[in-house]
């Protein structure tokens, strides 16, 4: 082997520990791995008819999180999240919309553990035209009057409704 050889090799080798020790510290804040599964039940109910930006949801862990045979987050550890906007249900048959971000749980050393947003589609937030829009389509300008009066309906998020969460891949320091 070359003197060149050899330190391109050492360095290579050097680059490949510091990847390693780069991984291996990007979840050390924390017991809990990025993308862990965290399953989350919501320990309140939660509605467009009494939500407002910025509120703070409660939430639970309803399963103990066990990675490798150890336990890192246990059942009933709490979790948080907040309200990120509410729109009231409007005229025409439109629903109201609840938009939510989850923000961390307690590991079984107290730690936080920032979660991962959550993305629940269309489960909280159905809109749509409603009745109002069948009434245009079949009745006409008739129709889109008698529309005007009806009102939609607010969403609920019952208390107990659960969720998958994930571990963020950024973990935060307290």
């Amino acid at each position: 082997m070359t003197r060149r050889s050899i330190i391109e090799t050492g360095g290579r080798l050097a680059l490949a520990a510091f990847g390693c020790a780069l991984a291996a510290t990007s979840w050390a804040g924390t017991s809990a791995p990025p993308d862990t599964a965290v399953p989350l039940e919501f320990a309140q109910e939660v509605s467009t008819k009494t939500a407002h930006k910025g509120d703070e949801i409660r939430l639970k862990v309803y399963q103990d999180v066990v990675v490798r045979g150890k336990t890192l987050i246990r059942k009933e550890a709490p979790a948080t999240g907040v309200v990120e906007s509410v729109k009231k249900p409007g005229r025409f048959g439109q629903r109201g919309q609840l938009k939510l971000r989850l923000t961390s749980v307690r590991d079984v050393n107290g730690d936080t553990v920032p979660l991962e947003p959550y993305k629940s589609g269309d489960r909280f937030s159905a809109t749509g035209p409603g009745a109002s829009g069948a009434g245009l389509l079949i009745l006409g300008p008739v129709g889109l009057v008698g529309g005007a009066f009806i009102k939609g309906t607010h969403v609920t998020i019952e208390q107990g409704t659960r969720i998958q969460a994930k571990v963020a891949g950024i973990q935060m320091e307290e």
